[in-house]
């Protein structure tokens, strides 16, 4: 009867440890379930903001695309604006060059107020031709077939011509306009226009924003 006791005893016992063990296996199985399933969440979850990601990607390409292509043809547009009405602004010009040319070719016909009318409309018949070419060479520079062409030439000659363009304007706010030049000739290898436009912008804003002066 005692060894049936410590036989029964034994029995609970392992008994009781393969349940233990069945117990463990159980949760730890379900442990594993359940992760995999977290897992497999996280990564539906990961696949749909990927692909939420991509078509977001893709619907801003294709909006940078068209917003590119609108600025291309409004940049075009603009072009061939500025192009037209320069061209047309500047056949404008020509006839007035050409006109104030032919009274400065014959000086003896105008007294000396007349011919300094006519220097005045002629230099600033120039000016605004110079100003609409540098409206197209903008153009140009903007499409990227800008040009610098580079000569030597003669600056007192330039700044003489400045001079003469610009001493109504200066007058008219009570300006002296004067250069100091030397006797010998100052000669340059650039750009003449360029040099032109930025005189002419130097003097321009001087006189514009001197009154009385020298």
């Amino acid at each position: 009867a005692r060894m049936l006791r410590t036989t029964l005893r034994w029995l609970v016992g392992v008994a009781f440890a393969l349940l233990l063990a069945v117990l463990v296996i159980l949760v730890s199985q379900w442990q594993v379930n359940v992760r995999t399933r977290d897992l497999r969440s996280a990564q539906s979850e990961l696949e749909r903001y990927r692909g939420q990601l991509e078509g977001l990607v893709h619907e801003r390409t294709a909006q940078l695309e068209q917003a590119n292509e609108e600025l291309a043809s409004i940049n075009h547009s603009k072009s061939q604006f500025l192009a037209f009405m320069s061209h047309e602004f500047r056949n404008e010009l020509n006839s007035i060059l050409g006109f104030a040319h032919l009274m400065l070719a014959d000086p003896d016909k105008l007294d000396a107020v007349q011919f300094k009318q006519a220097r005045y409309i002629h230099s600033s018949a120039e000016h605004l031709h110079s100003l609409i070419n540098d409206v197209l060479d903008l153009a140009r520079a903007e499409s990227g077939a800008m040009s610098v062409s580079c000569d030597v030439f003669e600056v007192s000659a330039l700044v003489r011509d400045l001079l003469g363009s610009f001493s109504v304007a200066a007058a008219e706010r009570g300006n002296q306009l004067r250069a100091e030049l030397p006797q010998a000739p100052i000669l340059i290898d650039t750009d003449e226009g360029i040099v032109r436009q930025i005189l002419i912008n130097l003097v321009g804003n001087a006189i514009k924003f001197t009154s009385d002066g020298v």
